[in-house]
């Protein structure tokens, strides 16, 4: 390099406001995985749906967190989502927040990553408390895994 040094080289996962979906929508220890992303059985029936995103089993109230910035586009009820939050935190990404008990925000407010969002329910078509967590990239949902922490 003739005698300059290369600027070092930080990972972009380092940035706390990073506007990509980077975090776990509830507290570590707080949950379980009780649905994966992708083909699963219908509740109640013999057919197969998809599962648009994950399902974290959760203590009925238990606090719920917006896993990057953005602005609250929707806060209210939606058919199978029951009480539902949803962030567009880019024009490329938005999370969905389903079956909550309590919505916190309204639509319209600013969040930053971390902000308390609601709280876990079980209202919509669900058959226990828990959150339904989605990303979606470009309005269709992806599967959550590649965006959460290991």
């Amino acid at each position: 390099m003739h005698g300059r040094e290369a600027p070092p080289i930080l990972p972009a996962m380092i940035v706390p406001e990073s506007p990509v979906p980077d975090a776990w929508p509830l507290q570590p220890n707080a949950f379980t995985i009780s649905s994966q992303y992708g083909s699963r059985d219908r509740v109640g029936g013999p057919n197969t749906k998809w599962h648009k995103g994950i399902d974290l089993s959760a203590p009925k109230g238990t606090p719920v967190y917006a896993t990057a910035p953005g602005k609250v586009v929707f806060s209210g009820e939606q058919s199978g989502y029951g009480n539902i939050v949803i962030l567009r935190h880019t024009e490329e990404y938005d999370t969905a927040y389903g079956h909550l008990h309590q919505r916190g925000v309204q639509a319209g407010k600013h969040v930053k990553r971390g902000a308390l969002i609601g709280t876990v329910g079980q209202t919509g078509n669900a058959t226990g408390p828990h959150l339904h967590y989605e990303v979606r990239r470009y309005g269709e949902a992806v599967n959550p895994a590649p965006y959460l922490p290991r």
